[in-house]
């Protein structure tokens, strides 16, 4: 990965089942401090099935932060559902979770400076990771997903 993508970066990676910003947010502030990141890319795989869920508007699942996921979906239901394919709706709820947690973070102050200040830049990342091809062809898809 460093090879592609430099080694001051940070790829923050959470199965949407356990996405908790501020569980992440105390997680970031750490490795911040102790760390040396100019980007911190959240990442998350477009066949999430937690996504596929909330997207799907099911309820056979359960899952800590369903009700979070749920809420953001309402929040941005009409832009979501414009979209035609179903993985581009699975990538709309993950932008507007990445809205969200970008506002989470600016609303503390290290991090509004960090923002601000052009210390940290943020950023998320999509992939769709496929089993029967190599760990180079995965790596090429995710930095083109960039």
């Amino acid at each position: 990965m460093e090879q592609r993508f430099g080694n001051n970066h940070y790829f923050l990676e959470r199965h949407a089942g356990l996405i908790q910003p501020e569980e992440d947010l105390a997680m970031i502030e750490e490795l911040l401090q102790t760390g040396n990141f100019d980007e911190l890319i959240f990442t998350i795989d477009l066949d999430c099935i937690f996504f596929q869920e909330i997207i799907s508007q099911k309820n056979d699942l359960d899952f800590p932060q369903k009700d979070f996921l749920k809420h953001i979906f309402r929040k941005n239901f009409t832009e979501i559902q414009k979209e035609t394919k179903f993985s581009s709706k699975v990538a709309a709820l993950y932008l507007a979770y990445l809205e969200e947690i970008s506002f989470t973070l600016s609303k503390e102050m290290y991090f509004l400076e960090s923002i601000y200040g052009d210390q940290l830049h943020l950023k998320g990342m999509l992939t769709q990771v496929r089993k029967e091809k190599s760990i180079e062809f995965n790596i090429n898809l995710a930095t083109q997903a960039l």
